[in-house]
């Protein structure tokens, strides 16, 4: 800025008029402000498309199109900055004294910078009011830091005031130094204010994560599963829950698994994911399907009724959001394809699931007799106390037994290693049979979920799984 305002000077005293100058740094900042906007424009929506076309399938929902808002918001953004926090003092350089080339005393009257300030803090309160829609949390935010950088203010200038006092017993460096501080006192303590300010945010995020993650802990069932055994082969279910009922440890129930998708909703075909314009818009879900004679535990059932044992009718049943993503509802019929092969079932009811369980929870769930002839793999979860971890060690060892060739996988929640415990997975092959094996430690963790569905949810204890490596959509 000093290098505009000596140039400004410059001009002046060529005699360039005001309204000439204020119109070339108009130009210039508009021409800068417009093209920085578009290229951030445009690289962003490039690197959101590039990502999503690259990683979609590992995300643990369907992700939807990027849409005009986020374009405004930095457009927005982009020219409030320009027009509140750059113009202003821009626009002060036309009516800059050509005497100031001579005299460098002669500056900017406090008034004028007072006024900056005044227009730069109403326009983050704007932009604070907008991101937020609530007058009240900005309201509260705008207080608070208000507070807080009046007493952090105070508090810096009482420290300048006593370094000046403490410097007239130091050496000549250090009371130069002081004196230095204390001739720019008010920008040195506005500077304090502000990395007091920055440590303090990064301090509040670390406090506020692990008090989350403890809130979230402490919400889990005393007996919730802190271990997931995922893709088991039909004939290796025996095996295993033999293997648990010598070692006296609880497991859930093995659920099967059969990739399917919802492609439409009472013979109207629905679009995928690419090409819906808006997040409520129904469109096609991939998921894993179950089957179940009885309602899951957990699970509540919100319309409909479930179906009996010995009811051979092709029926399925919702869970309420997937419902609401398909758009569809009790009696509906739905078209769905495993593989290659497409059958029709008719909605029977749609469910409530207790995602904080952290049991196996399926979006989709049929009758046995629908299911059945496809082929498909098993999970279930169990959990260990820690004086049961040596039962993990029999696990793998069990695990290399039945399979020809083994490989152990890191799957540690890096940002919740110290509260939520490190995870890996095995996976072990013999011919079409795998397993992998989630291990927890201490706390359910999270799993890979490469695709769309139900894997542990750190933030909600949400048992997801969208694909065979991805438990239990």
């Amino acid at each position: 800025m000093s290098v505009t305002r000596s140039t400004s000077r410059f001009s002046k005293a060529l005699a360039r008029r005001s309204a000439q100058i204020s119109r070339l740094y108009g130009v210039s900042l508009a021409t800068l402000g417009a093209g920085g906007t578009l290229i951030g424009c445009v690289v962003g929506w490039g690197l959101q498309e590039g990502f999503i076309r690259a990683l979609g399938d590992l995300l643990p929902v369907t992700p939807g199109p990027a849409g005009w808002e986020p374009i405004m918001i930095g457009v927005v953004t982009a020219a409030v900055c320009m027009l509140f926090f750059a113009w202003p003092p821009l626009r002060r350089l036309g009516q800059a004294s050509p005497l100031s080339v001579l005299r460098a005393d002669i500056g900017i009257e406090e008034s004028q910078r007072a006024g900056d300030y005044v227009i730069g803090a109403a326009s983050i309160v704007g932009l604070m009011w907008w991101y937020s829609g609530s007058a009240a949390v900005t309201f509260a935010v705008v207080s608070g830091l208000s507070v807080v950088v009046g007493l952090g203010f105070f508090v810096a200038r009482a420290l300048l005031s006593g370094g000046r006092r403490a410097g007239g017993f130091a050496g000549s460096i250090w009371r130069v130094a002081l004196a230095g501080l204390q001739r720019r006192g008010r920008a040195n303590a506005l500077q304090m204010v502000i990395f007091a300010m920055a440590i303090m945010l990064m301090l509040l995020l670390s406090v506020v994560r692990s008090s989350l993650i403890g809130q979230w802990q402490a919400q889990l069932p005393a007996d919730a599963p802190n271990h997931f055994l995922l893709n088991l082969a039909p004939e290796e279910t025996p095996v295993l829950e033999a293997f648990f009922s010598e070692r006296g440890v609880p497991a859930e129930a093995l659920y099967p698994m059969t990739r399917g998708r919802v492609f439409s909703v009472n013979q109207q075909a629905l679009p995928e994911w690419r090409e819906v314009e808006s997040e409520d818009t129904p469109r096609q879900r991939e998921a894993n399907f179950t089957w179940s004679d009885t309602l899951p535990e957990g699970n509540l059932l919100v319309e409909g009724d479930w179906w009996s044992a010995d009811d051979a009718g092709s029926w399925v049943s919702l869970e309420e959001d997937f419902a609401d993503d398909i758009g569809a509802g009790v009696g509906d019929t739905l078209s769905l394809r495993i593989g290659a092969e497409v059958f029709e079932a008719k909605v029977r009811s749609i469910r409530q699931v207790d995602w904080q369980s952290m049991r196996p929870n399926f979006y989709v769930v049929f009758p046995r007799s629908v299911l059945e002839s496809y082929p498909g793999m098993y999970m279930t979860s169990f959990r260990l106390l820690p004086d049961q971890k040596t039962v993990l060690n029999q696990l793998i060892e069990f695990c290399h037994r039945h399979g020809d060739r083994a490989r152990y996988r890191d799957k540690g929640n890096a940002g919740r290693d110290r509260s939520s415990g490190a995870g890996a997975g095995i996976s072990a092959r013999r011919h079409p049979a795998s397993w992998r094996l989630g291990l927890g430690i201490g706390r359910p963790i999270q799993l890979g979920c490469p695709d769309e569905g139900e894997c542990p949810d750190a933030s909600s204890g949400r048992w997801q799984a969208d694909g065979v490596g991805n438990p239990v959509d």
